[in-house]
C-alpha cells in the first residue's frame, strides 16, 4: 500500500499580509496563497482589524494554499501560525463574541496613559527598587526592571484603556468571563472551538504582562492593568 505523503501548513499573519505555505517532506514549497490585511483607522492614531474579517480571511487563505498545493487536507500533518505581536482582542469566553476589534501594536489610543504612568511615582519606584535589588543580588531580572519603561507597542496600556473605556469589559470581567489573547491565541481558541486558550513566549512577552525571567504572567503587570487576573 502507498504510503499517503504528508505536509505542513505555515500561516504568517502580519501587518500588511496574511500568507500561508504548504511544504513536503523536503521542505519545499508545494503551494500557497495571501491576501492583503485589511486595517481599520476609526480616528486617528487608532490602528483595527475586524476579528471575524480575520477569521474568514485565515481560512480562506489555509484553503486556496491547500488546493494550490493539489493535496486534501487530511493530508496537513500540522500547522504552524506566527504572527505580529501584541495585537490583541478581548472576548467573552462563554459567548465568543468579541467585545472589541483588534487593537493593533501600532496604535496610539493609549499615548497619554504610557506618558504618564511612566512619569508616575509607581515607576519611579520599581526602577529604583529593582536597581537596588539588583545591586544585592546581581539578579538579571532586577537589572532590565531597573530600567523598564512603558511603550506604546506592549499592551499593557491599550488593555487598560479598553478596562477604562469599554464597560461591557468591566462588567463581564467581574464575573470572570473575558478572555484576552494576542491573534495566535485567538485563531487557536477558534481552531479548537473554545478548548485551548493559550500563547508561546514570545507573544506572551510581547504584551509586558508576562515575566520572562520567571516565565509566569506577572502579577504586579497585570494589576497595573486593572485586570486582577480575571482577564
Amino acid at each position: 500500500m502507498e504510503k499517503i505523503k504528508k505536509y505542513v501548513a505555515a500561516v504568517d499573519v502580519g501587518t500588511t499580509t496574511i500568507r500561508c505555505h504548504i511544504y513536503d517532506e523536503c521542505a519545499n514549497v508545494v503551494g500557497g496563497a495571501f491576501r492583503r490585511m485589511k486595517l481599520l483607522y476609526p480616528r486617528a492614531g487608532w490602528v483595527e482589524i475586524d476579528p471575524d474579517w480575520l477569521w474568514n480571511s485565515f481560512l480562506e487563505v489555509v484553503r486556496e494554499a491547500i488546493e494550490a498545493a493539489g493535496i486534501k487536507s487530511s493530508q496537513l500533518s500540522c500547522l504552524g501560525i506566527t504572527t505580529l505581536r501584541a495585537t490583541f482582542v478581548t472576548w467573552d469566553k462563554e459567548t465568543g463574541r468579541n467585545f472589541h476589534n483588534f487593537i493593533c501594536w501600532n496604535d496610539l489610543r493609549a499615548d497619554q496613559l504610557v506618558k504618564t504612568w511612566n512619569s508616575s511615582f509607581s515607576m519611579t519606584g520599581l526602577r529604583y527598587g529593582a536597581k537596588f535589588l539588583h545591586s544585592l543580588t546581581g539578579q538579571t531580572r532586577y537589572l532590565a526592571a531597573s530600567v523598564f519603561s512603558l511603550a506604546n507597542k506592549q499592551a499593557t496600556m491599550r488593555l487598560l484603556w479598553v478596562v477604562n473605556n469599554v464597560p461591557e469589559v468591566r462588567s463581564r470581567a467581574k464575573e470572570g468571563r473575558v478572555l484576552f489573547g494576542t491573534i495566535d491565541t485567538w485563531l487557536l481558541w477558534k481552531l479548537t472551538g473554545g478548548k485551548e486558550h493559550a500563547s508561546d513566549y514570545s507573544n506572551a512577552s510581547s504584551t509586558a504582562l508576562y515575566d520572562p525571567f520567571l516565565l509566569e504572567w506577572g502579577s504586579w503587570e497585570i494589576g497595573r492593568a486593572s485586570c486582577r487576573e480575571r482577564v
